[in-house]
Parts: C-alpha cells; sequence; structure tokens
C-alpha cells in the first residue's frame, strides 16, 4: 500500500471539476439524449397512443404492463412494469395539451437514487409535417452513474419503439 502511495504521488492530481465534461447539453449531473421521427400520422394519432398508459406496452415492448392511478393529468401517479426489472413509479410531471395545438408534450418523471429520470414526449406541426420527439435526461447527483446503467439501453430502446408509434399511428390516420 506504501508503494501506491508513494507512486500516486508522483502522478499530477486528477481533474474531475464536473464543468470540465461538459458536452453539448451534458454535464456530470445532467444527462440529456433525444429521438426525432417524422411522421404522416396525424398528432391525435400520436397522442390517443401516449395518453393510452395502459396501451404503452403496445408499443413499447420493454414493458409487461402500465398503469395509471387517476387520469391522464399533470400530478397523476403510475407505475410501469418492466418486462426485465422492477416495478417503477412515475409522476406525469408536465402536461401541455390544447386541441390543434402546434406543439403538444408530457413529461414523467422516475424518482431513482439521487437521480430524476425526465421521459419528455412532445411533437410540433400540424397534417403532413409532423415530427414527434422522445427526451431522456438524468438529473441530479448520480445521473454519470444511472445514464451508463439504464441510458446505455434506452439509447437502443428509444429509436425502436418510436419506430413501433409511427407504425401503429400511421395505420390509425
Amino acid at each position: 500500500m506504501a508503494f501506491s502511495m508513494i507512486e500516486r504521488s508522483n502522478q499530477k492530481p486528477l481533474n474531475i471539476d464536473p464543468s470540465n465534461m461538459e458536452t453539448s447539453n451534458q454535464t456530470l449531473f445532467n444527462i440529456q439524449f433525444s429521438n426525432t421521427v417524422e411522421t404522416t400520422a396525424s398528432a391525435n394519432a400520436i397522442w390517443a397512443l401516449w395518453s393510452n398508459v395502459e396501451q404503452w406496452p403496445v408499443w413499447d415492448f420493454e414493458l409487461q404492463r402500465a398503469w395509471l392511478e387517476g387520469p391522464f393529468e399533470k400530478d397523476t401517479v403510475g407505475y410501469f412494469e418492466p418486462k426485465q426489472g422492477a416495478k417503477s413509479r412515475f409522476v406525469i410531471s408536465q402536461l401541455t395539451s390544447h386541441d390543434q395545438a402546434e406543439q403538444q408534450s408530457y413529461t414523467f418523471t422516475v424518482q431513482l437514487p439521487l437521480c430524476q429520470l425526465h421521459m419528455r414526449h412532445y411533437f410540433v406541426g400540424l397534417a403532413e409535417s409532423l415530427t414527434f420527439t422522445h427526451e431522456v435526461s438524468f438529473q441530479g447527483n448520480s445521473a454519470f452513474l444511472l445514464n451508463w446503467l439504464i441510458g446505455k439501453r434506452l439509447r437502443t430502446v428509444v429509436p425502436q419503439l418510436m419506430q413501433s408509434i409511427k407504425i401503429l399511428a400511421e395505420s390509425n390516420t
């Protein structure tokens, strides 16, 4: 052990300043990524898939079950059970829903150890120029670690489930 201490003392100190780790919208305590898809589906078709929580497993193949403890509105608590892993509690933390609005969105938040996972879903445009986006962000002291543990899988899964939404929404338009 004394050898490692002597060896370490001859090396430069580690620079772990979180401000040096910023890349685009990312810091050590706030990591964000998103995926956007263009579709010919109507805004109503996308919104119908998003707002029917019990049907999330139809387009999110990672889920076994999902449900809300009330209506699809801000501050409503819900749960989802992945096919692998433990049941998670979430809260609809943001909701913007206006009929025929150019942008509708909702965010659900999952409280993780020393971190929050925010899943924001929104679309922009009307008629033939509609795009929809799923944005994932980890915020808090363990964001970097949880992004490494969970985010890697989400970066693979989110584009796939968005294609499922696109296919289902376009077939219902």
